[in-house]
């Protein structure tokens, strides 16, 4: 549980599944109006990625999983992707920072790309939405920035004197 984000003792299980059409999928449903309880089925993941690429997916859907079952409530597209994609990133931090023999069968150089790609992505909704929960995490810890959009489904305001 990096980063303390927790799903509990939710059994999670991931399927891989060819033709996907996507890198990664998460299937939640919702009860019925009697009860409102959220759930988490299954997480699909495209077969044929990497172990370094399906533990990045992994930690993106996962994060997706977390926000649901922790009751957030919608949120626009871009900060639920933004969000995601922190989690991805903050995965990879954790891996580069890790002794080499004990983490994935990745080198670091590979690591700061796949870091980089992130930082840089250009896809409507997961790179911008990625740079702003970044910009408002800056000055704050994870927690924080996460209890604000559980409570207020937008991202707080930028910390006076943070460095951006």
């Amino acid at each position: 549980c990096r980063h303390g984000l927790d799903l509990g003792h939710v059994a999670l299980p991931v399927r891989v599944v060819h033709g996907l059409g996507a890198e990664g999928y998460t299937v939640k449903r919702r009860g019925r109006s009697r009860n409102p309880t959220r759930a988490v089925d299954m997480i699909l993941l495209d077969s044929g990625l990497s172990t370094v690429q399906a533990a990045i997916v992994l930690s993106h859907e996962f994060m997706h999983a977390w926000l649901w079952l922790q009751g957030f409530p919608s949120l626009a597209p871009s900060l639920e992707e933004g969000l995601c994609e922190l989690a991805a990133f903050l995965y990879l931090l954790s891996v580069l920072h890790q002794p080499e023999d004990t983490r994935l069968q990745c080198e670091a150089a590979e690591l700061r790309h796949l870091i980089s790609d992130i930082e840089n992505n250009a896809r409507r909704g997961y790179g911008d939405g990625f740079r702003a929960c970044v910009a408002r995490l800056q000055g704050r810890h994870l927690h924080d920035l996460l209890g604000y959009v559980r409570e207020r489904g937008r991202l707080p305001p930028p910390v006076p004197g943070a460095q951006s």
